[in-house]
């Protein structure tokens, strides 16, 4: 009996583990792509660290969730057997349905962009300093360094997620597509 809940919990923090990893490895694209806009930022409009980062933060989210909420839009429109036949008169849209479309669409990206950034950012505060302690202690080249803080911000992120607020995926869900 305790050997198998020995087994149990090394699989637990195995599997843990590789969730990390298979997170860590989008993330750190994304990290590389948002560290070119926080270095160009701060380069080009002389910000400070907290600011760019906010800014190139801002940017990479709002990216990302335009990103997703394109994807089932278009999966809908791919898979509808009425794509490319036309509506009846009394449903066709106007100019004025498109516009606000478009309108509402924007402001609901750049809120969104804009509450997940605030939530991103302790998290990145985590990650520069786990970076910064990697970098002292051990001498690796610099993009094993991003890429470890990465790795160990998304497993701390599982942490969060799996066992102290496990609801955030409903609310997430519901920020992104249904709020």
């Amino acid at each position: 009996m305790p050997l198998n809940i020995a087994l149990e919990a090394i699989n637990a923090i195995i599997t843990l583990l590789r969730l990390s990893l298979i997170v860590s490895i989008p993330a750190f694209v994304v990290v590389l792509a948002g560290e070119r806009i926080h270095k160009y930022l701060s380069e080009r409009f002389s910000l400070s660290w907290a600011k760019s980062t906010l800014i190139s933060t801002y940017i990479i989210l709002s990216l990302l969730i335009m990103v997703l909420y394109s994807i089932p839009l278009y999966l809908g429109w791919a898979e509808s057997p009425l794509t490319g036949q036309q509506a009846p008169a009394s449903l066709q849209p106007i100019l004025l349905d498109f516009v606000l479309g478009i309108v509402f669409f924007a402001a609901k990206i750049m809120l969104n962009a804009l509450i997940l950034t605030i939530f991103a950012l302790p998290l990145q505060f985590f990650g520069v300093y786990i970076l910064e302690t990697i970098a002292e202690k051990q001498k690796l080249p610099p993009i094993t360094n991003k890429f470890l803080a990465v790795f160990a911000t998304a497993l701390l992120v599982w942490i969060i997620i799996l066992f102290l607020f496990p609801w955030i995926w409903g609310g997430l869900f519901y920020l992104l597509f249904w709020s």
